[in-house]
């Protein structure tokens, strides 16, 4: 019986499914019979190893089936923020906010717990007004917000680094899939690591290569001196043209959301992460890329973020 599974999730959103779906897809196709994809109701056995998202139990991966990342603390993040921060409870964040605004500064708060709440708090607003009844999520909560000194930014981009490998990278926008990676190719003539959208919401792909080798060697220089191994940088352009590290995100595939990052890359690097009894019997196995849509996960239960 094999010990390599691939757990497909029961997300309902358009891009996520895809992005499970094309993964998925890519890691059958590099372990062939090593790998067992699984549908989102079926709980993996105990004690293997376990890509994508939901109610997983793998290598690396907390009780969510996310890796635990404490990055506000790691020296890669330090070294590449250069805006105010401070990680604490409800009221020490309510302090913050304010310590923010009598500077004339908007701020950003965000959960410390993955994905829960992410909130701009602009002068002339308190924290309470802002997040509304989420605020009882965090009393008596330690460490549990994150309070920033709101920057404006662009260009954000998300690189993959497995292993401690770049694995691949792509322009952050919401719109964006693997299966984009071919149809931006024909619209622009350039690849997707070469092309920025100004802002998520974006739809307009902006030529810029030196941008991206700017943002790789930057994003190679924080992962060099983070603690992490396995993770993605999300990096953006300041104001000023400086880059800035905008947050770390779990790098365990199949549980970040991939834009337009190349899956068959993703998949290559993972065995990297396989335990030492796999990586001897599943041997990776030449493919194609990915340039046609594939049948997406059923719609089930969106439990995967619990």
């Amino acid at each position: 019986m094999t010990e390599l599974y691939y757990r497909l999730s029961g997300t309902t959103d358009p891009e996520e499914r895809l992005e499970d779906a094309c993964l998925s897809k890519a890691m059958h196709d590099t372990y062939g019979s090593g790998i067992t994809i699984l549908p989102p109701e079926v709980t993996p056995p105990v004690g293997v190893t376990v890509f994508g998202r939901g109610r997983q139990r793998g290598v690396g991966t907390s009780r969510s089936g996310k890796a635990k990342m404490d990055y506000a603390r790691d020296p890669g993040f330090l070294w590449g923020i250069s805006r105010s921060f401070k990680v604490c409870g409800l009221q020490e964040a309510e302090l913050e906010v304010a310590r923010l605004h009598a500077a004339g500064k908007d701020a950003f708060v965000k959960a410390m717990q993955e994905k829960l709440m992410t909130e701009r708090v602009p002068r002339g607003m308190s924290l309470h007004e802002a997040i509304g009844d989420m605020v009882y999520s965090f009393i008596e909560s330690p460490d549990c917000l994150m309070v920033q000194e709101h920057v404006e930014m662009r260009n954000e981009r998300r690189l993959v680094f497995v292993g401690g490998t770049l694995a691949t990278h792509s322009p952050v926008a919401f719109h964006l899939t693997p299966l984009d990676r071919s149809r931006l190719v024909a619209e622009t003539g350039r690849p997707a690591e070469e092309l920025h959208f100004t802002d998520p919401e974006s739809r307009t792909p902006v030529w810029n290569a030196e941008l991206s080798r700017r943002m790789v060697r930057f994003a190679k220089e924080v992962a060099a001196r983070s603690r992490l191994r396995t993770m993605t940088i999300d990096v953006a352009e300041l104001a000023d043209g400086s880059l800035e590290v905008i947050e770390f995100n779990p790098g365990w595939p199949g549980t970040f959301g991939l834009f337009a990052c190349d899956p068959y890359a993703i998949a290559e690097a993972s065995n990297a992460l396989l335990p030492a009894d796999l990586t001897g019997e599943v041997q990776p196995q030449e493919t194609e890329a990915l340039t046609a849509p594939q049948e997406a996960a059923a719609d089930i239960d969106t439990d995967w973020w619990d």
